[in-house]
């Protein structure tokens, strides 16, 4: 008995004479969680989507003896390649062995493990690269107790394949650095180099994301022991995740210089080339950046990161995020009289999550006419009328001045975060370019957040506005709401005679409930093998690539949402010289 686990819309039933199979399909979801809708975490890589498709499987078998046989997360085959995967896996049926399926360039296709492998071993798979059949089955045969072999069908090619959603061409190399790492500190001992080596994950930034990431790994206290980071982020670690063991990195931040303000982006792929070379060796690494787009999901990026550390999420109320326990209430010298402090934070990260210039005047003035106590926390040198500035120097002196308000106002930042999430500040978050469920603190007296609800957001613009031009995001509110606000959030805090009550910071997980798929099976018929073969092969190679110019319509889309009309059909032009030149030579 083979249990299949796929990637895969459609419903497969396999009909073999000769092998019985069971085939489960699995779909990403940015909305929704169930057994069969895999929750859609940006910081998960393939290799952490197969681990789960694995885990999946073994619940449905029941613990049964089965070999299970996984279809790689990062490539979506046709019917008739997936026909050619099964066909020469059962021309060369597996024991008690792991098998990496190949295409004939060497990538992998499917893997096969066998009813031996333990809950121990699970982990273990989110080290697979993905994207080198030959890596991954030396990898196997170092980490496991079992041999491994690798098979090739020649017939499939996954050159032009669908990615499923994953970051393919930027992230590649770094998939196939966590293999090679891995097997270079497991050395040639194998057995003994897993059990000396512990989990680390790598995430080098941003604050915003550290922050997110440490309340996860709080919550769910996973394999994972320690943490690269940059330096300049080491004290929110710290200070938010005990016990976690913090791998400083003594490299430049990325994407926050003057270049990145006038939409110079440093790729993801670029900046771990520079980080990777000064990584300790002891340990096995996860990479927790994007592999995947998290402006498509309506998930809160502390489940993301909790998913991509290993958490099991089968429905709503395994979500972490609605249900943290609530900060306290925030002790306030209400004093008679006293003029009540509000710390404001206009910055963003980028432009168009900058709350506008003059909208950041006129929320001055109308504070100051309605005698708040003002500081604003800049990052540069600008000043402004009828208030305190403060520049950012350090954690510690962010955690203190927040400490001394009564209420802060902020961007989707750092800052705000930190005040809403850990310190129970009463928080108002304007929101523009982003949205809001990724990072919303949960619900209370406590927390407000503001924005128009427009629907081009969340976008991927940076410096200018692809919808209606120019440096402001449309989605801010103006700051007469903003001060209607402050003043009915700070009517509701005085009225709370008592702090929230806080939930236990135990989660369990539920348990799944697998369900029967109510989409009609597609047939996958491996009789006559011999005969087929040769015919789905021809109607493999002569099949167009489809799915490249899906690849390209979706950049296309992404790049219009972004950047505009304009500077997408330039982008575009220069594309089709490049490739026209390179097949001119």
């Amino acid at each position: 008995m083979i249990r299949i686990g796929i990637i895969n819309d459609g419903f497969r039933v396999v009909d073999d004479p000769d092998q019985q199979w069971e085939c489960e399909s699995f779909t990403i979801s940015s909305t929704a969680v169930s057994f069969r809708q895999i929750f859609h975490s940006a910081f998960a890589t393939p290799a952490r989507y197969l681990q789960e498709i694995c885990f999946r499987l073994r619940i449905v078998s029941e613990k049964k003896p089965e070999s299970l046989l996984v279809f790689n997360p990062l490539f979506q085959l046709s019917r008739a390649e997936i026909w050619l995967v099964l066909a020469e896996l059962s021309a060369h049926p597996a024991t008690a062995e792991i098998t990496v399926i190949a295409d004939r360039d060497g990538k992998p296709l499917c893997y096969e493990f066998p009813p031996t492998l333990t809950d121990a071993d699970m982990p273990y798979l989110a080290l697979l690269s993905t994207v080198d059949a030959e890596l991954d089955t030396e990898l196997c045969a170092r980490l496991f107790p079992f041999p491994a072999r690798r098979l090739s069908v020649a017939g499939v090619s996954v050159a032009k394949a669908q990615h499923n959603g994953f970051i393919y061409e930027e992230n590649f190399p770094i998939y196939r650095w966590i293999a090679t790492h891995a097997l270079a500190t497991l050395g040639p001992e194998g057995g003994a180099g897993r059990q000396a080596a512990s989990f680390a994950a790598v995430m080098p930034h941003h604050a915003g994301d550290v922050l997110f990431f440490t309340l996860a790994w709080a919550l769910i206290r996973p394999a994972v022991v320690s943490v690269a980071v940059n330096q300049a982020y080491r004290d929110i670690v710290a200070n938010n995740a005990a016990g976690l063991d913090i791998i400083p990195l003594e490299v430049p931040l990325i994407n926050r210089s003057s270049e990145f303000r006038q939409g110079k982006v440093t790729p993801e792929g670029k900046y771990f080339s520079i980080v990777a070379p000064v990584l300790p060796r002891r340990y096995f690494y996860l990479y927790l950046r994007p592999s995947r787009d998290y402006n498509v999901s309506r998930f809160h990026l502390i489940d993301h990161f909790a998913f991509a550390l290993g958490r099991h999420l089968w429905c709503a109320d395994d979500l972490l995020a609605s249900r943290r326990p609530p900060p306290m209430s925030f002790p306030a010298d209400n004093q008679s009289g006293a003029p009540v402090r509000v710390l404001l934070f206009f910055d963003g990260g980028w432009t168009l999550k900058i709350y506008p210039y003059e909208m950041q005047q006129q929320l001055i003035s109308l504070l100051h006419r309605h005698s708040y106590q003002i500081t604003v926390l800049s990052g540069d040198n600008r000043e402004y009328p009828h208030c305190r500035t403060v520049r950012f120097e350090s954690y510690p002196q962010l955690k203190t001045l927040l400490q001394d308000q009564h209420i802060m106002v902020g961007m989707d930042s750092f800052p705000t975060h930190l005040a809403a999430h850990t310190l129970g500040l009463p928080t108002l978050c304007l929101f523009g370019s982003t949205r809001p469920e990724n990072s919303n603190a949960p619900r209370s007296s406590h927390y407000c957040y503001l924005e128009n609800g427009l629907s081009c957001r969340p976008c991927y613009g940076i410096v200018r506005c692809p919808m209606y031009g120019g440096e402001n995001c449309a989605n801010f509110v103006p700051p007469e709401t903003v001060v209607q606000a402050i003043e009915d959030m700070l009517c509701d805090v005085q009225v709370a005679s008592s702090p929230p009550t806080a939930n236990s910071a135990h989660f369990t997980e539920s348990q799944p409930v697998p369900g029967g798929g109510s989409r009609a099976p597609r047939r996958i018929d491996l009789s006559h093998r011999a005969a087929k073969a040769p015919l789905y092969t021809l109607l493999v190679r002569l099949t167009p690539s489809f799915g490249f110019f899906r690849q390209l319509r979706a950049e296309f889309m992404v790049s219009l949402k972004r950047d505009g009309w304009r500077q997408t059909h330039l982008r575009t032009l220069r594309y089709l010289q490049r490739t026209l030149m390179r097949r001119g030579d």
